[in-house]
């Protein structure tokens, strides 16, 4: 039973980090001279109101997850929740380090949608990368191992969490401010896709080493399906750049280009499902 609910809050938690980053470097950008005079203020609602709902789920999942494991490890049911011994050994943990970096986020995020700025920026992607740094496979790493690895989740949330509001920004505002944003989102998405396969490929090895036995395993097995969910998604971002985005102001343009968002946005998820699985439920 702990196992599943344990499941269910590490994706509401990668689900709202990725919310949060992306919709965090979404009002950064929407700052900037060349768009602040051509976003509507329905975009910018719509990014503020994502911002905020990624911001609370991520408190709340934080301090469920936590609870959680201190749940499963005390193995008393619902009493071992409120197990003091066992509530402070798992905070002198590095779970317990990981909550800690999950509210800091949380404050800075709080700030940072009052005071959008970078310095608040910088200090909240700090802060998550500081979050997955103790716990798991990162845990055993050194500095230079974890400083690569943490950014290439930070890149991934950057990615996922940008599909909504793009989905958002090719509904609601006009077509050429919509096509000159695409066009800036595939290009620098040129130059970050290949350090996160080469940096996803890098966590593989770091894992299993590449051993046969573990690849063959069920762990293997779910990490083939996320391999090519992540190849549909890389996939589906090149006939976003190459076709749809020349193409967008022709006849249906904004139509096929919100389908197709739509589609990734599913394809996300999965990702970010099977990543939550690997984590939780299989081991290597």
């Amino acid at each position: 039973m702990w196992e599943s609910i344990s499941l269910v809050f590490r994706l509401a938690l990668y689900l709202a980090l990725s919310g949060l980053v992306g919709s965090a470097f979404g009002l950064f950008l929407s700052q900037t001279s060349s768009l602040k005079k051509t976003l509507s203020n329905h975009f910018i609602k719509s990014l503020k109101s994502y911002f905020l709902i990624s911001l609370l789920t991520l408190f709340f999942t934080s301090l469920g997850f936590f609870w959680v494991r201190v749940g499963a490890f005390a193995e008393e049911g619902l009493a071992g929740l409120f197990d003091p011994l066992m509530i402070s050994i798992l905070y002198d943990s590095g779970l317990g380090m990981a909550l800690n970096y999950g509210l800091l986020t949380c404050a800075f995020a709080a700030l940072y949608y009052l005071f959008i700025n970078r310095v608040l920026l910088i200090c909240m992607l700090v802060s998550i990368s500081l979050s997955f740094a103790f716990t798991g496979h990162l845990a055993e790493l050194g500095m230079i191992e974890k400083g690569i690895l943490s950014l290439h989740i930070l890149i991934a949330f950057l990615w996922l969490g940008s599909l909504y509001p793009l989905w958002c920004l090719v509904n609601l505002e006009r077509a050429q401010t919509v096509g000159e944003v695409l066009e800036k989102f595939g290009y620098y998405a040129s130059f970050i896709m290949p350090f996160l396969l080469l940096a996803g490929v890098a966590l593989v090895y770091v894992i299993t080493d590449f051993q046969l036995e573990l690849l063959i395993s069920n762990w293997g097995a779910a990490l083939a399906i996320k391999l090519v969910l992540v190849l549909a998604i890389l996939g589906l971002a090149a006939w976003h750049k190459f076709k749809l985005v020349p193409n967008f102001q022709t006849k249906n343009g904004t139509e096929k280009m919100a389908s197709s968002l739509k589609v990734e946005i599913y394809l996300g998820f999965g990702i970010l499902s099977l990543s939550a699985f690997l984590s939780t439920l299989v081991s290597p």
